[in-house]
């Protein structure tokens, strides 16, 4: 067992434990860090830390690169070494330390740098993470003319959006990245990212305050264009009118043509409803109306995922055969829903007029 309880009270515990029956013996040994199985557990000032444990008998032998395994099978052991490193250390220092062990278990056991850095590079590329050292690294930008650098952890810090991509960003003659917005409105955006990346700020709690009131829109339209995620601005406009709940029967349904990132406008009202529909099966243009089965995210830029659900021909609000996981994201002043492929016709999803925040 792991606690913080004094040794007194440990003891005390474990007391009456071995009062319970008297075929159990318990030996008690009370030390700040154990080993079990592939792990340390050491109890650091109050706080518990976990890194990988070497046995003493351990030697660096894994499955060599001259075997006659296909490529993928040495591939899967740095997988499987950074993944086990990754789940097991608590700091970032210790999982440097183990991916620099592997490393040189990988070199003795023939496989070949330029091998070994690819597959590094891919894992940390498929779990959208980078190393340590690349968050102080120094990225310059042209930002309207001005000359403006900070670091990729400060620039990055808002994940999955047009900024955390900057590298696809245009680039001057002189090969630095090319913003076209106000140089000072941007300034004062960087100052707010690097604050919340110093002091580690949650994100939910990130609220993008304009410099004035005088510039609040051309500010407002700079963080849309920045730190919204993709889906915000690149998304599809349906205005179809027999969407809207109790717009009547017909054959029409979600198909690959209707899926993805969607914003309902205009006459198709502004979400999805997220209520069993009340007025008969045959609703919304399609055979099975569709309904939102989940919380609408109250955060802004932040995501939710719910259930499609479909009211089935025998009236079941949500038919286990039909119903499909959809994500639903809060872009400010409207939401947009990636919408899944039917299952089949004619199932719909139903959209309804309701304003935001709900």
């Amino acid at each position: 067992m792991t606690t913080n309880l004094s040794e007194e009270n440990i003891l005390k515990l474990l007391d009456e434990a071995a009062r319970t029956d008297p075929n159990i013996k318990i030996i008690i040994t009370i030390k700040q860090a154990l080993e079990y199985i592939d792990t340390t557990i050491e109890n650091n000032h109050g706080q518990l830390k976990t890194t990988i444990y070497h046995k003493s008998a351990w030697e660096p032998n894994i499955l060599s690169y001259e075997s006659d395994h296909l490529r993928h099978v040495h591939a899967s052991n740095i997988y499987t070494m950074l993944v086990r490193a990754a789940r097991i250390c608590s700091t970032v220092e210790d999982f440097d330390m183990e991916q620099l062990s592997a490393e040189m278990i990988l070199l003795v056991n023939g496989y070949p740098p330029k091998f070994i850095q690819h597959h590094l590079k891919d894992f940390f590329v498929t779990h959208d993470a980078v190393r340590v050292t690349e968050y102080n690294k120094i990225i310059y930008l042209n930002v309207g003319g001005e000359l403006i650098s900070t670091t990729y952890g400060t620039l990055t810090y808002v994940p999955n959006t047009k900024l955390s991509f900057f590298n696809s960003w245009p680039r001057d003659n002189r090969g630095h990245i090319f913003l076209d917005l106000p140089p000072d409105l941007f300034k004062y955006f960087l100052h707010q990212l690097r604050r919340w990346s110093i002091r580690g700020d949650r994100l939910a709690n990130a609220v993008f305050e304009p410099p004035s009131w005088k510039v609040k829109d051309e500010f407002n339209e700079m963080i849309i264009a920045l730190v919204a995620p993709v889906q915000c601005t690149k998304y599809r406009r349906v205005d179809d009118f027999t969407r809207r709940e109790g717009s009547g029967a017909g054959r029409s349904c979600d198909t690959n043509e209707t899926a993805g990132w969607t914003r309902f406008v205009d006459q198709a009202g502004t979400t999805i409803i997220n209520h069993i529909p009340e007025s008969g099966l045959r609703l919304c243009g399609g055979g099975s109306p569709g309904w939102l089965f989940g919380v609408y995210p109250s955060i802004l830029y932040s995501t939710t995922i719910g259930t499609m659900c479909y009211v089935s021909p025998a009236g079941t609000p949500c038919a286990r055969i039909a119903a499909q996981a959809v994500r639903v994201t809060h872009c400010g002043a409207y939401f947009v829903f990636d919408m899944p492929v039917a299952p089949e016709c004619p199932l719909r999803a139903c959209s309804i007029d309701q304003p935001m925040p709900f």
